[in-house]
């Protein structure tokens, strides 16, 4: 069905991104015009929906300050921004996330055009989306068609409706890759991974406990070792300013930690702590050692 309305309407570069009501000109670009614009920026971002973790790439786009100056934003009387996606999809920001302390430099909000370097295939919202480095899916539209500048300071959104966080931040989430939570593996070293993230704060710590006993810290990657598995990413405000050291907010980070399996079950707790303190657990594992 979606694939059917956005057949119908045609999306292409000569679509134009609206920017109306609270500001001093309605401001209309085309794909053309944000690839060309000089203010482009890059950020890498793990997009997160609530249902779980998806894939980290970078992305590349024009920040929405820049377009709602050149709109005239009234600041003054300006309170949310709400947004149009071509599949009737809506959502909105407060103006504070344009203009507040997180929306600063690696965080600010971006119109995204590129995925590494490429225009954005059409399921992930070709031609322009909304891009939130730090927040869930669902307030990154895809197939952005209008802004609309209000004074309205109310949420509006499908999630939002359904009761969904309308600030969205990715809350720290902690996930084991290619295991089920009932797990048979061959006795003997057993390498547990898997991976982190938070949009609060960078990843500061993954632990793991066996049977009840004391937490043990597993190990982690950071900033570097992200960017030596993809070189790509060297563009990427957020690692130009990390300095390569510690992890991202808004970026998995990969943990992996020795386990010996015992014949029989053992049970498996894993919890992550964001550089902010917040904390979250996995499912527990059910680790069932064959001979």
């Amino acid at each position: 069905h979606l694939a059917h309305r956005l057949q119908e309407a045609g999306l292409g570069q000569e679509h134009a991104l609206r920017i109306g009501g609270l500001c001093e000109r309605e401001l209309s670009v085309s794909l053309p015009e944000l690839e060309a614009d000089g203010e482009r920026r890059s950020v890498v971002k793990t997009m997160v929906c609530v249902f779980g973790l998806h894939s980290t790439a970078i992305w590349s786009g024009v920040p929405l300050r820049v377009l709602l100056e050149r709109a005239g934003v009234d600041r003054a009387r300006a309170a949310r921004l709400r947004f149009f996606g071509w599949d009737g999809f809506e959502n909105n920001l407060p103006l504070s996330a344009i203009y507040g302390e997180r929306a600063a430099d690696s965080f600010e909000p971006l119109i995204a055009y590129h995925i590494y370097g490429e225009r954005l295939p059409r399921e992930h919202g070709f031609p322009f989306r909304l891009l939130l480095a730090d927040r869930y899916g669902y307030k990154n539209i895809k197939w952005l068609e209008r802004i609309e500048i209000t004074d309205r300071d109310e949420p509006t959104g499908q999630y939002q409706q359904s009761g969904y966080s309308d600030a969205a931040l990715i809350e720290p989430l902690v996930a084991v890759a290619r295991l089920r939570l009932t797990e048979t593996v061959s006795v003997g070293p057993f390498e547990l991974c898997g991976f982190a993230v938070s949009g609060y704060a960078g990843i500061a710590q993954v632990d793991v406990s066996v049977d009840q006993q004391p937490f043990a810290a597993a190990s982690l990657s950071s900033a570097t070792e992200l960017l030596e598995r993809e070189p790509r990413l060297s563009e990427a405000l957020q690692l130009r300013d990390a300095g390569g050291s510690g992890s991202l907010p808004g970026v998995w980070s990969a943990f992996g930690y020795q386990l010996q399996v015992k014949p029989g079950e053992q049970r498996v707790r894993i919890r992550v702590r964001d550089d902010g303190g917040r904390t979250a657990d996995a499912a527990e594992l059910r680790i069932i050692g064959r001979s």
